[in-house]
């Protein structure tokens, strides 16, 4: 592995390299998000379903 000589290099170099780490870490945290919001809608949209099969809507007549 190549070390840089320069020491504005290494800092640059360490600068990316914790850029990336915490992209990561955040990334994680991130997807757990998601996929909880994707499963509280999913149970609404569920349950909306089964509410709306048990209590149909009522249209007017159009017959007037």
């Amino acid at each position: 592995m190549r070390y840089p000589k320069n020491t504005l290099d290494f800092i640059i170099v360490a600068f990316l390299w914790a850029e990336w780490f915490v992209k990561k870490c955040l990334w994680y945290f991130y997807c757990i998000f998601e996929k909880y919001d994707y499963w509280i809608h999913n149970r609404a949209v569920r349950k909306a379903a089964e509410k709306a099969e048990k209590n149909p809507p009522i249209f007017p007549d159009d017959n007037t």
